[in-house]
């Protein structure tokens, strides 16, 4: 069954990232708590991730701040945007703007399912340098209501 772009549209919470490996195992990568904001718009789209308990910087910029601080506010912060569109059950990202500059221009593809109860499930099949898979589980809650 193929998706309309209406049933995106607006704001999504982040409630659950999780990752799923062939033995069994899940992993949350942002913890159990994450925080994060999805939004889509007619033509862009827009996700921002962070874990919980983040430390701020002691300085009034974060440009003087410690490099190990430094890398662990990127660690646990993930982000990207860009235009977007629909491919039956798959919704696809064209990354123009990220935090990973390995991420621009390119098609991250999700496979999206709605629960009828105001939740979207985006999820992803990543596959290792060693042979293996994971599969990325991403579980948003709509904000708001954009009708």
């Amino acid at each position: 069954m193929s998706h309309r772009r209406t049933d995106f549209l607006g704001s999504w919470e982040l409630r659950e990232w999780r990752i799923e490996y062939a033995d069994g195992r899940l992993t949350q990568p942002f913890g159990r708590n994450p925080g994060g904001l999805l939004i889509y718009s007619d033509h862009n789209m827009s996700a921002t991730i962070q874990g919980p308990d983040r430390t701020p910087s002691e300085s009034d910029s974060p440009r003087e701040a410690e490099q190990q601080q430094k890398a662990d506010w990127f660690d646990s912060y993930f982000s990207y945007s860009g235009d977007w569109w629909l491919e039956g059950e798959e919704i696809v990202h064209h990354v123009t703007c990220a935090l990973n500059p390995g991420l621009l221009a390119t098609h991250q593809r999700r496979l999206a399912r709605f629960d009828g109860r105001g939740e979207l499930t985006l999820s992803a099949l990543e596959n290792l340098s060693d042979g293996s898979s994971r599969r990325h589980v991403l579980v948003w809650r709509r904000v708001d209501d954009p009708t």
